[in-house]
């Protein structure tokens, strides 16, 4: 799976035609053939590449909840080779302590990233949030002038059960299975947010509306100008193109994280 997993890691939106191709014949030819894979678990490559798809050339909006779930994921990942980062550390400082002549202790640049992983620990997880809030509310706002009114509250029921609360509701997306309680009470903010923003659109609705009928407009006027109009009023929360980085660069630190383990520890991180 190594081949995959580098081209895979190539995906960012620039010659991305001739990288799928080789994706695509690499999964014929090699992949689907090996018939010992068929029980496997899908390997984290798998993940990043299903990422990689939905945010390259153009992010695909229709897709953001699999994209939440996506992410879940490769927080997971994120978080077991950290857990195995602690692990290795602990059995490294032992044999630094009682050296064994069948037992390679890491050299000191090793020892430093994996401490260095476990420092930033906070910080990474803290990144993960921040995309998860970005994305909410960028889907919020794409939803609002959609031509399918059930969408957004649909949304908004899986985005804010009222399980953060402490309600009985509760949703099915992944990044809810391991909120912490500030999370929670973090997630509750970015709902909060929500509800005020569409208060503001909804009040910007009615204004316009009014200016309309002043001008002696039809109800046919008001939907056919509504989105153009809508989109020239109101910003997104965020910058399309910047939280496409800000997701890659994510994906980028979680996929050295791995590949490091990997080449400090054979196989470890990928089982």
């Amino acid at each position: 799976m190594n081949e995959f997993r580098k081209l895979v890691s190539q995906l960012n939106g620039e010659e991305d035609l001739k990288i799928r191709r080789e994706i695509y014949t690499h999964v014929r030819e090699t992949i689907i053939p090996n018939t010992r894979l068929a029980d496997c678990c899908p390997p984290p490559a798998v993940s990043f590449y299903a990422i990689r798809n939905i945010l390259y050339p153009n992010i695909l909006f229709e897709q953001i909840t699999d994209l939440l779930d996506l992410l879940a994921n490769v927080d997971l990942f994120r978080q077991r080779a950290l857990k195995q980062s602690a692990d290795a550390l602990v059995w490294n400082e032992f044999y630094k302590q009682q050296p064994n002549s069948g037992v390679r202790v890491l050299k000191p640049s090793q020892e430093e990233r994996l401490l260095r992983y476990k420092e930033q620990s906070i910080k990474d997880r803290r990144r993960y949030m921040l995309l998860v809030f970005n994305l909410c509310q960028l889907d919020i706002y794409h939803l609002w002038p959609s031509s399918d009114p059930s969408l957004l509250p649909k949304r908004l029921k899986q985005y804010f059960p009222s399980s953060l609360s402490g309600g009985d509701e509760s949703s099915s997306l992944m990044l809810h299975f391991d909120l912490s309680d500030t999370e929670k009470k973090d997630m509750l903010v970015v709902r909060n947010e929500s509800i005020e923003w569409m208060k503001d659109i909804s009040e910007w609705e009615n204004a316009r509306a009014m200016k309309l009928k002043e001008e002696g407009a039809s109800m046919e006027d008001f939907c056919v100008n509504y989105r153009h109009d809508f989109g020239l009023d109101h910003d997104p929360p965020i910058d399309k193109e910047i939280l496409v980085k800000n997701i890659e660069k994510y994906l980028k630190k979680v996929e050295q994280m791995i590949q490091h383990l990997e080449d400090y520890f054979s196989g470890l991180p990928a089982k």
